[in-house]
């Protein structure tokens, strides 16, 4: 194994020297897409009416912005379709060809790009999971590659944990052995605080920044007695965090040192996370989340900047009432603390707040997005550092074309199969992969033809 693979390609390389043999699979092939899918270029390519709340934009291009066309020649296969593959949730390259998978069932796989699933790991930590609650979102999400995996072989997982009375997003380090398909030295690092009834929006993305540092989203929870807390700096749901290796806030936070504020808090006032990916140009960190009825979001995150949620917001609540409706400001507070009041539902419905961001693109009706990568090779050159977006609602893969930090072009592949599509990656190969959220799990690649 090399031992001089730069922090970037470490995590694609680590496992070359692992001695494991795989059967080849049959590649289930689909037609070539069609580059041409956007009959008109230029108008937009959502076509369907919103939610009804009659919200205005804060400025042009900050919803529904303009539909664009791959000019290159694509092609789209399916090079995995099986049910061992239950809902699968996130993905890493570990080598040339092989991924490792997690299944929101608690599994975590081997999965080749030839298409052979692997038997599960053995050593996976216990997670909560429960599909029979209605609109549970609980399981086994996120996999980081350590920056320096090609050496010490350290993943880190994220997960629920509990039962439908108390339940939080946990996070753990552990040590991939290839070779005997299993985890070992699995360590809990951390666990957001409070726990909180129910199986809902937990976030649970995870990503290294540029200093080792590890990022991770928290989600407000979807409750009346939880969503206020995603402005209080006093609780870790709504919230991404910033940890060490070891679970501790990392250094250079923002709140550190402010009476009542946890440490590991990097921004707040966030709603459902379950995208961040840094852009590999500018390096900003780029986040998607999942509005309520509308008002899904696309973020550059800034630390110590309030993302608004649930005090401003472009969507309405699923019942049809105003977001915010019942949370007030606790007189005199500084920080600004939050509470939910059954008895006083006034307010809310507003989208813009003096101290709070604007979402650099929002997209309503909801896509409800999920993993988002950015595309960094010279193969499809003229996708080079867009923004690739699955949307589990929506049902297919978004292409964002950027510029000065807004939204120029919108392109969306994968309409046709209509399945809910969680994550996506680009390969070493300069394709991209994407993995569907079904019983069925499915991993398409799209390439150049």
């Amino acid at each position: 194994m090399e031992t001089q693979l730069t922090r970037s390609k470490a995590g694609a390389y680590w496992a070359l020297a692992c001695t494991m043999l795989f059967g080849a699979c049959t590649v289930d092939g689909l037609e070539p897409v069609d580059p041409s899918n956007n009959p008109n270029p230029g108008d937009p390519v959502e076509t369907l009416p919103g939610n009804g709340a009659g919200f205005e934009p804060a400025f042009e291009g900050q919803t529904r912005g303009p539909g664009a066309s791959t000019a290159t020649p694509l092609e789209v296969s399916m090079i995995v379709q099986d049910t061992q593959l239950y809902k699968p949730w996130s993905f890493k390259f570990i080598s040339q060809t092989q991924l490792l998978v997690t299944q929101k069932n608690g599994i975590i796989r081997l999965v080749t790009t030839d298409g052979h699933v692997g038997e599960p790991l053995s050593g996976v930590p216990a997670v909560f999971f429960n599909d029979n609650i209605s609109g549970s979102n609980a399981g086994l999400f996120d996999i980081a590659l350590d920056p320096d995996v090609a050496l010490n072989r350290t993943i880190y997982l994220s997960y629920s944990k509990g039962n439908a009375n108390g339940s939080r997003l946990t996070v753990a380090r552990a040590k991939v052995d290839v070779a005997n398909n299993r985890l070992t030295d699995v360590t809990e690092i951390y666990q957001t605080t409070p726990a909180i009834a129910g199986a809902a929006v937990y976030g649970g993305r995870l990503l290294f920044d540029g200093q080792g540092y590890l990022l991770v989203s928290t989600g407000a929870r979807h409750r009346n007695d939880s969503r206020y807390m995603s402005q209080n700096l006093d609780a870790s749901i709504g919230k991404i965090l910033r940890i060490d290796r070891n679970g501790n806030a990392a250094p250079g936070n923002p709140f550190a040192g402010i009476q009542g504020a946890l440490p590991e808090i990097w921004v707040y006032g966030i709603r459902s996370p379950l995208g961040m990916a840094f852009h590999p140009h500018t390096g900003e960190l780029w986040e998607t989340e999942h509005g309520p009825k509308g008002g899904d979001e696309l973020n550059i995150i800034k630390p110590g900047v309030n993302y608004g949620w649930p005090i401003i917001s472009y969507g309405i609540m699923y019942d049809g009432t105003p977001v915010g409706r019942g949370i007030h400001q606790t007189p005199g507070s500084d920080p600004a603390v939050y509470y939910f009041d059954p008895n006083n539902l006034t307010g809310g419905g507003i989208t813009q707040h003096p101290d709070m961001e604007q979402p650099r693109y929002y997209w309503d009706p909801s896509v409800a997005p999920g993993g988002i990568t950015f595309y960094d090779s010279d193969v499809i050159s003229e996708w080079k550092y867009n923004l690739f977006v699955c949307a589990l609602n929506g049902k297919h893969l978004i292409r964002l074309i950027l510029k000065d930090g807004k939204v120029i072009g919108e392109e969306r592949f994968l309409e046709d199969q209509g399945v809910r599509l969680r994550d996506v990656q680009m390969g070493p190969d300069g394709a991209l992969y994407v993995i569907s959220d079904t019983n069925e799990g499915r991993i398409y690649r799209i390439s150049k033809q």
